[in-house]
């Protein structure tokens, strides 16, 4: 009976505690809009002076914080805005309103702080390396996909469609990127191959690219092992959008006048893209954008080895036609406050070819090797579902979903379709009564469906391939100090295939700290992995007389990545921008590797084959040193200059030069014979692994005065002095003569005219390749000459 009235007594004094506590504070309520267009601010951050306590405003610019009773001044800070604030009293048991107008920040400033990462940061609070695209880049480049953008990102490598990122990957025919490709956070790499379709991405509406360098499988997976390039579509707003591209080109005759296959139908392409843009009310918002292309490219057909005469008009050479439809849509939920959600989409049908190998070095450099062009039908689409909810503490709960169906209707019985089914759940929780401490977690599931003769590893008819995988992350990220800056995360993913299961468990840390008022310091360490793609386990096929020989026991790959870098912010005048310096190292495992060797067939009883295979190659290390300078400002009122440079030196060694490879006796033609790094490699000086470049140097300009803009892109690849040595020793297509002329760093220089025709309309002339350089990114596949572009745009 004493326990019960003692419990009873400390229950009452509890109560009348929190209740006298509760009567001593007041509520603090408002909306926040930005002042021009009246519209509410999402997101944005709301702290007391002392950031004892904070909130951030919903959806819809709501916010609500209590607060002791007293006099306040409450601070409104976002990286698009700024930081203003504002002075208010609360009274003890009363409701305080406190609505704020806000002016965006000098868009100038956007050069040094962005939004960036899966759950936004500015950007000298991340931790690792990051680079961003801005869309001005892409549309004076007249671009016709994306790639043209990232040619220029420092330490990024596009080769043969393949994105390389600080030499973390060579060739490998398209299967396995080691480069995540996201838009707006969802995965765009194909099930099958693991492969990039730069021309499905929605070029039109591009608000920026953010290009992560270092393993981020934490946050984004398995094909993120060495960074993510992540591009971000604009979002709608209440003054409507509408933009009207319009460009074509030819491309010129090769400096060596005997390579030149065309007569008087010189190669061209021309296109078009649009976009609608809107947000039609308070509730509903929604993007409409397309694009048509037509290209007659400035690859050959390939020669007829027969004595009847052959109209070459007839003969694939290199071609492109695509259409492509794409959507977005917002719907706000009218009942439930901080509830959104939509379906976005996107539609293609191309036609066009690939090239594997040139004919040879000289009259057949600009020509395919007969048999080595693939035709290919292609219709493709990804259609996204997805629900959000933001609560009034500023917490966000959101379900992102994505059918994305590839079909490969390839002319030589090749014919191979996926489907990838992807959903993610991510949950970011912002603790108030802990300012600047953010909980960002999330569950993702995968399921990809492959089926294609290609797939049956040398056995008769279509197999269909499946791979499924499940996995749970989580982040923390606190800001201490005013200037310290901590991340951990961790990542526990399942793998399941047919002769594989596995599991991963993973780890990011890093820190960031303010040393001045724009100098930042940062470290980070991060574990990465990668499971092997359906192609690279499972495809037979034959190209031209060579071979991809497919290897179904590779085993994932492992990694871990870590770097120091310092960024120091610049302000000359209204100049204003950053240079990074950052020194990094990433070490792998059972590192998967794309080797050309004389194989056995897969096929009993038929003679070797000479081609590719992947392989696990044991360990592999890659260090080295990146470098960027990227600013943009006025000098005078008229005169304006942006710049984005960049040098990346790296060195990727194998650290098992002798060891044989796993699981390749089996599959040889002469057993006896030891594949190893030391046995398949042209140059094995310093151990260094092939496909790569060890130095990178890229510089993009512009001034614009007035009307005009003028610009150059310059981009320097040092010799890849290590590839295959099947190719040098059967010296297929002339490679050893073309890289004895071409055995130096190879520069390539491009030039752009811009002139605004009136406030809604522009006209641009540009020049690619201005030298028009004889240069391969990959041996055995020519770049593209001389190119000379006319681009017309109009904004209304």
């Amino acid at each position: 009976m004493r326990f019960i009235q003692t419990l009873t007594m400390i229950v009452c004094i509890l109560f009348t505690v929190n209740f006298y506590a509760h009567a001593q504070k007041g509520i603090l309520k408002g909306v926040v809009k930005e002042d021009k267009t009246n519209e509410t601010v999402p997101f944005l951050n709301i702290y007391t002076s002392d950031r004892a306590v904070g909130a951030t405003t919903d959806f819809d610019g709501n916010y609500q914080m209590e607060l002791d009773a007293g006099e306040y001044e409450i601070v409104f800070s976002s990286v698009e805005f700024g930081k203003t604030t504002f002075k208010t009293t609360i009274r003890a048991g009363e409701t305080t309103t406190l609505n704020v107008s806000l002016s965006k920040a000098d868009v100038k400033m956007e050069t040094i702080f962005v939004k960036t990462d899966k759950y936004s940061k500015p950007i000298e609070e991340i931790t690792y390396s990051l680079e961003i695209i801005k869309p001005n880049i892409i549309e004076n480049k007249a671009s016709t996909d994306v790639t043209s953008a990232l040619e220029q990102a420092p330490g990024l490598t596009i080769v043969d469609n393949e994105p390389q990122l600080r030499a973390g990957s060579g060739y490998s025919f398209g299967a396995g990127s080691r480069v995540m490709i996201l838009v707006d956070d969802l995965p765009m790499l194909s099930g099958d191959a693991g492969r990039p379709s730069w021309s499905f991405i929605p070029i039109e509406n591009v608000e920026q690219i953010e290009v992560i360098k270092g393993a981020s499988s934490v946050l984004y997976g398995s094909s993120a092992l060495n960074g993510v390039i992540n591009v971000r579509t604009a979002y709608p707003t209440y003054t409507p959008k509408t933009v009207i591209n319009l460009n074509t080109g030819v491309w010129n005759a090769p400096r060596m006048k005997s390579a030149k296959w065309w007569g008087e139908d010189v190669p061209f392409y021309t296109g078009m893209s649009f976009l609608r843009s809107k947000r039609t009310s308070e509730n509903f918002s929604f993007t409409l954008g397309g694009n048509v292309y037509m290209e007659r490219g400035f690859i050959g057909p390939a020669r007829q080895d027969t004595l009847l005469p052959m109209n070459e008009d007839l003969l694939p050479g290199s071609f492109s036609n695509r259409a492509r439809l794409n959507f977005t849509t917002n719907i706000k939920s009218k009942r439930v406050r901080g509830l959104s959600y939509g379906f976005n989409g996107n539609f293609m049908y191309s036609r066009s070819t690939s090239i594997l190998i040139w004919d040879n070095d000289t009259t057949g450099l600009y020509r395919s090797r007969p048999g080595a062009t693939t035709v290919t039908k292609q219709p493709q689409f990804n259609f996204d579902p997805y629900i959000k909810y933001f609560d009034k503490n500023g917490n966000t709960f959101s379900l992102n979903t994505r059918i994305y169906y590839v079909n490969n209707l390839n002319d030589n019985n090749q014919q191979n379709d996926n489907t990838v089914y992807y959903g993610e759940f991510r949950y970011l929780k912002n603790f108030q009564k802990i300012p600047n401490f953010t909980l960002s977690t999330g569950v993702m599931a995968q399921h990809v469906i492959g089926s294609s003769e290609l797939y049956a590893a040398g056995n008769e008819g279509s197999v269909k391939r499946d791979q499924s995988n499940i996995a749970i992350y989580a982040q923390l990220d606190k800001k201490m100090w005013e200037r310290v800056n901590f991340t951990l995360g961790g990542r526990w993913e399942y793998f399941r295939e047919d002769t594989l299961n596995a599991n991963r468990p993973i780890f990011r840390a890093g820190a960031s700290a303010r040393l001045a008022k724009a100098t930042f310091l940062r470290a980070s360490f991060g574990q990465g992995f990668r499971f092997p793609t359906i192609a690279e386990k499972y495809i037979f096929t034959d190209l031209g007389g060579y071979s991809i020989v497919p290897n179904n026991t590779l085993k994932p790959e492992d990694s871990w990545s870590a770097e120091i870098g310092i960024k120091q912010g610049i302000k000359i005048k209204k100049f204003l921008g950053y240079l990074d310096i950052a020194g990094f190292t990433n070490f792998y495992d059972n590192y998967i590797e794309f080797i050309a060797n004389i194989w056995k067939s897969p096929i009993p009883g038929n003679p070797p084959v000479v081609g590719f295979r992947s392989l696990n190659t044991g360990r592999a290390r890659v260090t080295g040193l990146d470098i960027s300078l990227l600013g943009q400002g006025n000098f005078t009122d008229d005169l304006s200059l942006s710049m984005l440079i960049g040098y990346t030196w790296s060195r990727p060694v194998s650290l098992d030069p002798d060891v044989p490879y796993a699981n390749v006796a089996d599959a040889l033609f002469f057993p006896s014979f030891v594949v190893s790094y030391n046995s398949t490699s042209s140059d094995t000086r310093h151990n260094v692994l092939k496909y790569r470049y060890e130095h990178l140097l890229k510089a993009d300009l512009e001034l614009s005065y007035k009307v005009v803009s003028m610009g150059v892109s310059f981009r320097s690849y040092s010799f890849m002095r290590n590839v295959d040595n099947v190719f040098l020793n059967e010296d297929i297509g002339s490679v050893v003569s073309f890289r004895e002329r071409n055995n130096g760093p190879e520069h390539v220089l491009d030039w752009r005219f811009g002139y605004n025709v009136s406030e809604t309309s522009r006209v641009s002339l540009v020049i690619n390749n201005m030298l028009n350089r004889e240069y391969a990114l990959r041996p055995l596949v020519i770049n593209a000459p001389r190119l000379i572009a006319l681009q017309y745009t109009l904004r209304m």
